[in-house]
């Protein structure tokens, strides 16, 4: 098999931004792939890279583990304890050490709010409500479906909402700690039962899933094939291999063997879930789940990083950049994988894994053993642990969670594992692709994506909520549109990038022109869900309220989910004065999270203009029992709005 040149130039961007002034730099794209002269943005890999390996092709069926398990019993059995085996599952399928007494922080409160997990023999049921107050208080319930995580860091929790639309709860057990607390990332931001689970997500924790076309967080039922992380994920599909074996050079060729492939394509096995990046942008005209092991990763999805020229900040999910970076790995030509130290198939007891994690350095470091004395060293680790010295534990972006370094520094630092800082205003992050020296100069492909993911970066910074007159904000926009132009050119049906454009657009004030960009779009996919959500948004921006209006209730029917579109919908019905529309809106918020101040503000506020002191009355006071943090100022503004009333 074709091995990938290691000696090619790179490929880098940098996105500069400081000072207020924002300059570009492009790098000349002089990269080659050896074996695929045929630039990848066009033509389907599975059918035409150069490969042995037969199932690779998009016809070959996928079997399921138990097809796997009829030979491979053993492995199986041992691989349904690994954390990939147990990645995701049934709630109530086993037992995990999820305590449900005040001892492990059940119920836990947070600000004001209280998260109470009760758990039967038939259901699990997840239920948020108001800490404080001795009246009636609103109450959200949700039962759990889907647990997902080993259980080793964290244990998360999925729900089913009616038509497939999946959804993640705010409460996640952490069992290193033994307690209840927010799900990883709620910390920051609540978003209480409305946080949509995209196949991204799905594509890294379940084995698959087969998403609605154009819908964030939707899927064709029954949801999962296989629940946990399965064999064909890094084996590919076992349609042929369960019928027939035929090998080449004494390898058999109906299934892929990741110890067998070059470098490049056994890491792409482990690297499809274990190399986040910053930005994930899926290849035109690729799906989630396209790709087979045996294959290119970059053929399917450009992964963007941080530039080299960056601190690094060792982040919970950046392993495979860390190993990659380190002495060790650059210095083994190739030969140190993920699967050097860690047994794909089998987890090592924790008692077990000094000694063994200790064998694997002497491989490589008997001849030049540690130069710290032995008495030192069993002082800091009785089981004399390389790892504990030269990979040290910290804090990870995930709450009350450590994350192991793997630089493998000779001399560690003990840095601190922690989130990177809250950008600066007006600046995006510096971005390069991953893969850079495997890519084809030819391949326009790679410039489109580093535009969608730069434009991914403006709207998730929030540069787009900047002042329209903030010269970062138009530098910026001004910035991608050069990206993004000349792609849009080549393919204006690229609906991916079409909303890149839009964004750019956006942020570069040139707002009726975004708005058509959107027109178009929804034009050909009237049902793509991000799309009638930001067009929506932009319509509101501009004054344009009926045709905002519009496009939130098409949002609506997309994915009546979500209660952040009702409120969204209720506010700009009540700026049109159709009072009882927006508290129809706000009621239908409010079945979906019934702990919505805003929601709650809505219906006060429209009651009242429609005369209905009654109504508002009984609405104010749920606000209240909702224990707002304005409470003082919204009791004053209420009275006088009564008084106002009543004369």
């Amino acid at each position: 098999m074709a091995e990938v040149s290691r000696t090619a130039p790179r490929l880098s961007w940098l996105l500069l931004a400081g000072g207020g002034l924002l300059a570009l730099a492009m790098g000349t794209l002089v990269c080659w792939w050896t074996w695929r002269p045929a630039a990848l943005g066009v033509d389907d890999p599975r059918i035409t890279f150069d490969t042995p390996y037969m199932n690779v092709r998009p016809g070959v069926a996928y079997v399921g583990d138990e097809a796997c398990a009829n030979c491979h019993a053993a492995i199986a059995e041992v691989y349904s304890k690994h954390s990939m085996g147990r990645s995701m599952e049934k709630i109530l399928a086993t037992d995990f050490g999820e305590r449900y007494t005040p001892d492990a922080s059940n119920p836990f409160t947070i600000g004001p709010l209280r998260y109470l997990v009760e758990k039967n023999s038939s259901r699990v049921l997840h239920v948020e409500t108001v800490a404080a107050g001795s009246q009636p208080r609103p109450r959200a319930v949700e039962e759990m479906h889907f647990a997902v995580g080993s259980g080793g860091r964290a244990r998360s929790y999925l729900f089913l909402r009616e038509g497939g639309y999946v959804f993640q709860s705010p409460i996640t057990w952490y069992p290193q700690l033994k307690r209840w607390d927010l799900s990883p990332g709620y910390e920051d931001n609540n978003a209480h039962f409305d946080r949509p689970v995209v196949a991204e997500c799905l594509f890294c924790h379940a084995n698959q899933v087969v998403p609605v076309a154009g819908v964030l967080n939707r899927y064709e039922m029954p949801l999962f094939r296989g629940e946990s992380i399965g064999c064909e994920r890094c084996h590919g599909p076992g349609g042929l291999h369960v019928e027939r074996q035929i090998k080449q050079d004494g390898i058999d060729v109906t299934i892929v063997n990741p110890k067998h492939l070059s470098p490049v394509l056994r890491d792409a096995v482990c690297e499809q879930c274990h190399l986040e990046g910053e930005r994930r942008v899926l290849r035109r005209n690729r799906q989630q789940f396209d790709f087979r092991p045996g294959l290119p990763l970059h053929a399917f999805m450009s992964v963007f990083v941080k530039t080299k020229d960056q601190p690094a900040d060792m982040r919970f999910v950046g392993h495979v950049e860390q190993l990659h970076s380190s002495k060790c790995f650059q210095a083994s030509a190739g030969r140190m994988s993920c699967t050097t130290c860690h047994d794909p198939h089998r987890l090592a007891p924790a008692a077990e894994r000094a000694r063994a994690y200790r064998q694997k350095c002497l491989e490589c470091h008997a001849s030049k053993p540690c130069s710290v004395p032995l008495e030192q060293r069993q002082a800091q680790s009785a089981e004399d642990s390389c790892v504990q010295c030269h990979m040290p534990e910290g804090k990870s972006e995930v709450q009350h969670a450590a994350v192991t370094d793997h630089r493998l520094l000779r001399k560690p630092d003990l840095v601190q594992l922690a989130r990177p800082p809250a950008q600066v205003r007006g600046k995006v992050k510096p971005l390069e692709h991953y893969h850079q020296e495997h890519l084809d100069a030819r391949d326009p492909g790679i410039g489109r994506d580093y535009a969608i993911a730069l434009s991914e970066s403006i709207e998730f910074e929030g540069i787009l909520a900047l002042q329209p007159a903030d010269p970062a904000r138009r530098e910026i926009g001004q910035v991608l549109l050069q990206l993004v132009g000349p792609a849009v050119k080549r393919d204006p049906e690229d609906l991916e990038l079409r909303d890149a454009q839009a964004i750019a657009l956006w942020a570069a004030d040139r707002l009726p022109e975004a708005a058509s960009v959107y027109q178009e779009i929804l034009q050909k996919a009237p049902n793509r869900e991000l799309t009638l959500m930001r067009a929506a948004r932009l319509a509101y921006t501009r004054g344009q309220l009926a045709e905002a209006i519009q496009l939130w209730q098409q949002a609506i029917k997309v994915n009546p989910h979500r209660w952040g579109l009702h409120l969204s919908l209720a506010t700009a019905r009540g700026d049109l004065d159709d009072y009882h529309g927006a508290m129809e809106a706000a009621e239908a918020a409010l079945r979906l999270h019934p702990l919505s101040t805003a929601a709650r503000k809505i219906m006060v506020t429209n009651a009242l203009k429609t005369g209905d002191v009654g109504r508002a009355q009984r609405e104010f006071d749920l606000l209240m029992a909702l224990d707002p943090p304005d409470k003082p100022t919204l009791q004053s503004w209420f009275q006088r709005c009564l008084d106002a009333l009543r004369r």
